[in-house]
């Protein structure tokens, strides 16, 4: 496996010095995990970040015993918990792999070698935490101001094939709303 995937999203967000590249893939590993694998369960404190070559991943909380999907991430995407990985604190959220999945990782400790001693790295993070905000925020917003019908075309239209990976159940709760509205949503939407 190689790191160029990973290299061509970083360069989207900056240009990538050629030592910081070489540094980067020093600190990098290859991991292929099962179905199932936990990246992070709630109340661990986040060692490593992610990079999916393939798979799906999903991630979700607890509100007393109800299970909320709070993201999805897919191919070429960056994984990871930005309030654990960064400041140390115990997750609130389940990371968790749908599929048999390729990744990158890197530990915490390689990204403070690196933000260390390449600016690049440092302001990468920080691009990278404020795509996070700024997913998050726009999930807030969608859940707060778009009819259900919008939220799901936005949500397939962002994860093609989505309901091949997940269950209605999983889809329902990311849109907020139970597994027979979804249901009703889709059927009413096959009929116009």
């Amino acid at each position: 496996m190689s790191p160029d995937r990973l290299l061509n999203v970083l360069s989207e967000m900056r240009s990538l010095p050629e030592d910081f590249v070489a540094a980067l893939k020093r600190e990098l590993s290859f991991i292929s995990l099962p179905k199932a694998h936990f990246l992070l369960e709630g109340t661990a404190i986040s060692q490593n970040a992610f990079f999916l070559e393939e798979g799906f991943v999903v991630g979700y909380t607890y509100y007393g015993n109800k299970r909320s999907v709070t993201a999805f991430w897919k191919e070429g995407d960056i994984i990871f918990s930005p309030s654990s990985f960064y400041a140390q604190l115990p997750s609130t959220e389940f990371i968790q792999l749908v599929e048999d999945s390729e990744l990158l990782c890197i530990g915490r400790e390689g990204v403070h070698r690196l933000r260390t001693e390449f600016p690049a790295a440092d302001d990468l993070c920080h691009r990278i935490a404020a795509l996070y905000v700024e997913r998050y925020r726009h999930r807030v917003l969608q859940l707060q101001n778009d009819a259900t019908k919008t939220r799901y075309a936005h949500l397939m239209e962002a994860y093609p094939g989505i309901e091949l990976r997940v269950s209605q159940e999983v889809i329902a709760s990311y849109l907020g709303i139970s597994a027979p509205a979804l249901s009703r949503l889709k059927s009413k939407m096959r009929r116009v």
